[in-house]
C-alpha cells in the first residue's frame, strides 16, 4: 500500500477582543504537508489563514483550528489522490544505495544489469562517498516487491549471497543494500 504522513501546525497570528460585541476574534494560519513515508518525498504542501469569532477565546481557537483543518484536508486529499494516481500510472521515485562496493565490475555492474532486467527506470547514478553508489530510480509497484524482485534476480549470482550481500534496510528515504567485507 501507500503510506502517507500528514504533518501540520496552526499558529495564532492575532487575538482581539471586541468590547461592543463581547466576542474574541482569532486570526491564524495553518501550514501542512503530506509526506510519502516510503520515499520521504513531500507530496503536497498547503498553507492558508482564517479567522474565527466566539464569546470565549478558547472556543474561538477551537473553531479556528477546525476551520483551518477542514480547508487543509479538502485540498490535500485532492492533491494526494492526483499524486497517487500518477504513482500508479508512472511509478514512484526511490533512491537505492549500494554500500561498501569493493569491485564495481563484480558488484555495481551486475546490480545495474538487474535493475535493467526488471524494467526499472534509472533516472541517475551518482556517488556520495567512496565505495557507494546511488541509483535514483522510478519503479511501478510496491516497495516490498522491489526488494524481493532484486533479491530474486541477484540471489544466485556470485557476490550476492546472504554472506556477501545483506537484506535491504530503509533509512533516510533510501533503500540501502550493503556488501559485507570478504573474509580471506
Amino acid at each position: 500500500g501507500v503510506n502517507f504522513v500528514v504533518r501540520g501546525e496552526v499558529s495564532i497570528l492575532k487575538k482581539t477582543y471586541n468590547e461592543n460585541t463581547a466576542s474574541n476574534e482569532i486570526l491564524g494560519v495553518i501550514n501542512t504537508e503530506i509526506i510519502d513515508v516510503d520515499s520521504g518525498n513531500v507530496l503536497s504542501i498547503y498553507s492558508n489563514s482564517a479567522k474565527a469569532i466566539s464569546d470565549s477565546e478558547e472556543s474561538a481557537k477551537f473553531q479556528l483550528i477546525k476551520k483551518l483543518a477542514n480547508l487543509a484536508s479538502k485540498t490535500l486529499s485532492k492533491e494526494t489522490l492526483i499524486k497517487w494516481e500518477d504513482f500508479i500510472e508512472n511509478g514512484r521515485p526511490y533512491i537505492i544505495e549500494l554500500e561498501n562496493i569493493t569491485s564495481p565490475r563484480n558488484q555495481q555492474e551486475p546490480f545495474l544489469a538487474c535493475l535493467k532486467e526488471l524494467n526499472i527506470e534509472i533516472n541517475s547514478i551518482t556517488s556520495d562517498k567512496p565505495k557507494n553508489t546511488l541509483f535514483n530510480i522510478t519503479y511501478k509497484g510496491k516497495k516490498d516487491d522491489l526488494y524481493s524482485n532484486i533479491q530474486k534476480k541477484l540471489g544466485n549470482k556470485k557476490g550476492f549471497s546472504e554472506k556477501e550481500f545483506n537484506d535491504p534496510i530503509y533509512s533516510d528515504g533510501k533503500i540501502i543494500f550493503t556488501f559485507f567485507p570478504s573474509k580471506k
